[in-house]
């Protein structure tokens, strides 16, 4: 093959390919670092003027109740998100 300069193609390829990896992996790296510690807040409340809540229920026994009934629990689980959205 010919040279460019006393340089082989090879050799360029050898040099620029690794340089363009190395870029690419830290530019990969710094985008993930920048994007640590943001939340998605598309679903939080916008209007400031209504009220909100954060509310946490337990059922009791759930997971037994999941194990041994699980199609009674779904139906179970709709109605108690029903209510407690009604609070």
């Amino acid at each position: 093959r010919t040279s460019v300069g006393g340089i082989s193609p090879g050799l360029i390829i050898g040099i620029v390919v690794p340089l363009v990896l190395v870029f690419a992996a830290v530019a990969a790296f710094l985008w993930w670092k920048g994007k640590r510690g943001q939340r998605n807040n598309s679903a939080a409340p916008k209007d400031q003027r209504k009220p909100f809540v954060v509310l946490f229920t337990d059922i009791q026994a759930s997971t037994h109740l999941w194990a041994t009934i699980p199609e009674i629990m779904a139906e179970s689980l709709d109605v108690h998100h029903f209510l407690i959205r009604k609070l």
